[in-house]
């Protein structure tokens, strides 16, 4: 999730309905009072850019993203499932809505890792503005 908008992977009942996906960055969801709901971002479009470079991926969606610094706005091109193409500014908010990645992690207590990323940096758990729980 980054700037209020929780991502993933296309699921299988997207695929079905769309012949040629778009990206491989699916919004599942966008957190109210967020910089991408004030932008109006809504469920159920792909990321297919940022700042007119390709997204491919989650893994370049991060690679990107980890790169833009805090308080930068960036251009983020959608394609709504409906197939409507749109371009948002979004500016980056690391201190409330950071780039955070979850993985399923048998090993942690409640078998799901979080990775949070500030400044570029990667670090496990909430990060430096987070709650420790």
């Amino acid at each position: 999730s980054f700037d209020g908008l929780v991502v993933q992977k296309p699921h299988r009942t997207v695929r079905q309905f769309i012949e040629k996906l778009p990206s491989e960055v699916y919004v599942t969801c966008t957190y109210k009072g967020s910089p991408a709901h004030a932008n109006h971002v809504t469920a159920m479009a792909f990321i297919t850019h940022i700042d007119n470079k390709p997204v491919t991926s989650l893994q370049s969606l991060i690679a990107m993203l980890s790169k833009i610094p805090h308080n930068t706005h960036f251009k983020m091109n959608i394609v709504e499932y409906s197939g409507n193409p749109s371009l948002v500014t979004l500016k980056k908010n690391e201190r409330y809505f950071p780039l955070t990645t979850w993985f399923r992690d048998p090993s942690e207590p409640k078998g799901w890792k979080r990775i949070t990323y500030e400044n570029g940096i990667a670090a496990a758990g909430e990060g430096r503005h987070g709650l420790s729980l």
